[in-house]
């Protein structure tokens, strides 16, 4: 299957003289991909996950694909030959 995960930064406008800047951040993901993000703090580096996974066994993302008029099936069952 198709995976991705994609980032993206931008520096908040500050007043000169304010201080550190400030970042927002975004993160988007498709399929099993995960966005994680890793913050420094005192105690060492902070990891925060930053995206869900895609997976079809989830109930919300069941009903996405069902409204989108799709369907889930088991891809292994249907491989396997019919017993006869």
């Amino acid at each position: 299957g198709t995976t991705c995960a994609v980032a993206g930064l931008r520096r908040r406008p500050q007043e000169a003289g304010a201080g550190a800047p400030t970042w927002d951040a975004w993160v988007a993901n498709a399929g099993d991909s995960r966005g994680l993000l890793f913050r420094p703090g005192a105690g060492g580096a902070e990891t925060l996950v930053a995206s869900e996974d895609h997976k079809p066994d989830r109930p919300d993302e069941l009903a996405r694909i069902a409204r989108a008029g799709g369907f889930v099936s088991d891809a292994d069952a249907a491989r396997r030959p019919a017993a006869s």
